[in-house]
């Protein structure tokens, strides 16, 4: 009898395709929803920046200055550079541009050897910590005793000296340098002239006269006067040019808040409004009020009027939140992150939206603002030698200290900062330093300063030049459907690229289908639902010479329409990741 040949079903064969995946060299969006952003877009960032050739680990910190007497934070650095001041004495980097060499910070054998003076703010008074080391530390004549060691400060030069001019956010005029005073200082000055001096009211020769200088809160400098704001009021104060004691003349601001609220800061504005460069005074308000003058001398209504009146919203706490970049005068508020020149020009809602203004994180500042808006910490800061503004967030995470989120301006993309237990940053010619802050278990004794930036790892202790701690680092992704939208995928390896000078070790979580991100997997403990770099650290010696890219598959098990990797791993700063593939099995639509 005949029969039919039997049929096999055959299915069609599978492919795999290997894609590079784009890296998130945009920097966080926390803007768009996932299904929104671009390729190139970041989830999440933490001591991972943009650069020229990838997402590059930040570089770690040391001690400069340690046993801080009051074992308390250094809330804030002042910088005494005068034109007499020496070049700072710092090592060197390895600046080498090929895209598979990384400039590497050298341990370090010396302390730097500062130009000018450096000083501490710190229980209740200030120190002299130019030397660095582990002191100990006097505290400067005639300013113990403050009650907070939040302080606003300039360099200011006049035909008489140089000086450095501080006030206590808490009230009280200080300054610092220069010579020639004999009278109207606190008790002590013609023994130590040059030192701190305490301004106090009155009408002879280095006295202020018209406002006692205990109620003086803040200043800047502007169309070469110094301008004060009185505590709790909304009235500046501006002496004579080119003084830095005299007679006190009264500027009330207070008839164009309109929201009500104080005086909190005021800032000189470089714009090129049609008729040339030119200087504009603004004013800012605790509840959000940013006003604009216009003019030379304030001492005239026929050279001095406003030009207009804008709204950021309120301010956090403290008068670190405004910080003149690059030209502009960037306004940190309930809002986020303002950049006056936007604001001006477009308004709060259209400033907001440009990829100009800093709207792709504003949505993260709103969110730390509604639980930290009351909390001292809060500052915005550029720092010219790493090119980059840094907002500083209160203690947010148990243990982790403050947060800074770090704009890179060349790539103009946003990152994290976590472990950098700092509650200020400071530049000092060549250098960046950082107060201390004891919100960390690292730092749960002493006060102390650290110098930023200049050490391939953290928490490199003064007493060990030679020690320090790995930096931990996330790299999140956005979203992508790698050609395919709408089409189910199999994702079974992926292939991160790594040019480092410590081999790292990383851990590995396939998120699909526009999930959340998962809490931060510690490299050195076993995750046996992730993928780990052969299950072991990623070799324990130093690579030398990184003449060709480190590179490794790790399996994965997932599927979906649209995936991207969270990478956890823990790094040497200077780190690069330079390409991130994937194999991707290609599917239907259902």
């Amino acid at each position: 009898m005949f029969q039919q040949p039997q049929r096999v079903a055959r299915g069609l064969p599978t492919s795999s395709t290997i894609i590079a995946g784009q890296l998130p060299v945009s920097g966080i969006n926390a803007r768009d929803a996932f299904a929104r952003m671009r390729p190139d877009d970041a989830i999440d960032l933490i001591n991972v920046l943009s650069d020229s050739y990838g997402m590059s680990t930040r570089n770690g910190f040391q001690d400069f200055a340690i046993n801080l007497p009051g074992g308390l934070p250094v809330p804030t650095l002042m910088s005494y550079y005068p034109a007499t001041a020496a070049n700072s004495s710092v090592s060197s980097r390895d600046t080498a541009p090929l895209y598979n060499q990384i400039p590497i910070p050298a341990p370090r054998a010396a302390l730097p050897v500062l130009g000018g003076a450096l000083f501490a703010c710190t229980n209740g008074t200030i120190y002299d910590i130019t030397v660095g080391g582990a002191g100990p530390w006097a505290a400067a004549p005639n300013v113990s005793g403050r009650t907070t060691d939040y302080w606003s400060w300039l360099n200011y030069q006049n035909e008489a000296s140089n000086f450095l001019c501080a006030c206590n956010e808490d009230g009280g005029y200080y300054t610092y340098g220069g010579a020639g005073f004999s009278t109207g200082f606190s008790p002590g000055f013609a023994t130590s002239a040059g030192g701190f001096q305490k301004v106090v009211a009155g009408p002879l020769p280095g006295q202020i006269d018209g406002i006692d200088p205990e109620k003086l809160i803040y200043l800047t400098a502007w169309k070469r006067r110094l301008w004060f704001v009185e505590k709790n009021s909304s009235r500046a104060w501006y002496l004579p040019a080119q003084q830095i004691t005299g007679k006190a003349t009264q500027f009330d601001f207070g008839s164009n808040f309109r929201h009500g609220g104080r005086l909190v800061a005021l800032a000189s504005w470089t714009t090129d409004g049609g008729e040339g460069l030119d200087d504009y005074l603004v004013a800012i308000s605790s509840q959000g009020d940013v006003v604009i003058y216009k003019g030379t001398d304030p001492d005239s209504v026929d050279t001095f009027s406003i030009r207009g009146i804008w709204y950021v919203g309120p301010l956090p706490k403290g008068s670190r939140v405004v910080d003149p970049i690059g030209g502009d005068v960037h306004i940190l508020s309930v809002l986020g992150l303002t950049q006056l020149s936007k604001l001006v020009s477009l308004g709060q809602i259209a400033a907001e939206v440009t990829e100009q203004s800093a709207g792709r994180i504003d949505p993260l500042i709103r969110a730390y603002m509604q639980q930290f808006a009351d909390r001292d910490g809060w500052y915005v800061k550029y720092v010219p030698r790493e090119q980059m503004v840094f907002v500083g967030v209160p203690q947010v995470l148990s243990g982790q200290g403050p947060i800074q989120l770090v704009l890179k301006i060349r790539q103009n993309a946003w990152s994290r900062f976590q472990g950098v237990a700092v509650s200020c940053i400071n530049g000092h010619d060549q250098l960046v330093m950082g107060g201390g802050n004891i919100d960390a278990p690292q730092y749960s004794t002493g006060g102390r300063v650290l110098q930023l930036f200049d050490n391939a790892l953290d928490m490199v202790a003064l007493a060990t030049p030679t020690s320090g701690n790995m930096i931990k680092c996330r790299m999140v992704g956005a979203y992508q459907d790698f050609g395919s939208p709408g089409m189910f995928k199999n994702f079974n390896m992926v292939r991160p690229t790594f040019v480092a000078p410590v081999t790292p070790s990383a851990n590995l979580t396939l998120l699909t289908d526009y999930g959340q991100t998962e809490a931060f997997t510690t490299p050195t403990l076993p995750q046996p639902s992730r993928s780990r770099w052969d299950q072991a650290n990623w070799d324990q010696g130093r690579w030398v010479g990184l003449s060709r890219p480190i590179k490794k598959w790790l399996g994965v098990n997932g599927g979906g329409y649209a995936a991207t990797c969270q990478f956890d791993y823990v790094a040497a700063g200077g780190t690069r990741v330079t390409s991130v593939d994937y194999n991707v099995e290609q599917g239907g639509p259902l």
